[in-house]
């Protein structure tokens, strides 16, 4: 049960240092938005090509994001790694098949995100910005 409610505890604790390190790039000035619209499949910037100015559509891919500091993305990786791997070691309890195991999982996630899962930005849920992983292998 503890492993699954760890689980939660550490994809709350990424969603926490994320939302941190996005504060932090935004108040330092590299999180201006430059975007003048967007769309569901995309951003629509002004770009100016060849002395003319066109709409062009940007896709929303990693690339095209702001440079993360080094510290912070040893930061993130560490705990992506750390919770692959709570997830691996989750799903080879499944794996088991032993039904005590797979039932103390599941009550342990539910508690988890019971526990951790307390806050919702309702914006970011009607937008469609909802993050919906749950407990998966990574």
């Amino acid at each position: 049960m503890a492993l699954g409610c760890g689980y939660e505890y550490l994809r709350d604790v990424q969603r926490r240092v994320d939302h941190k390190i996005a504060v932090q790039l935004v108040n330092s000035g590299k999180g201006k938005n430059v975007v003048s619209g967007s769309t569901s499949r995309g951003r629509i910037a002004l770009v100016e090509e060849d002395g003319q100015d066109e709409l062009m559509l940007l896709s929303l891919k990693a690339d095209s994001g702001i440079e993360v500091p080094f510290w912070s993305r040893v930061l993130r990786a560490s705990l992506y790694g750390a919770s692959v791997f709570v997830s691996f070691f989750l799903m080879l309890v499944f794996m088991t098949y032993n039904g005590y195991l797979i039932l103390a999982t599941v009550l342990g996630a539910a508690l988890g995100h019971y526990i951790y899962g307390g806050r919702m930005d309702p914006n970011a849920v009607l937008g469609g910005a909802l993050e919906t992983k749950g407990i998966s292998c990574h």
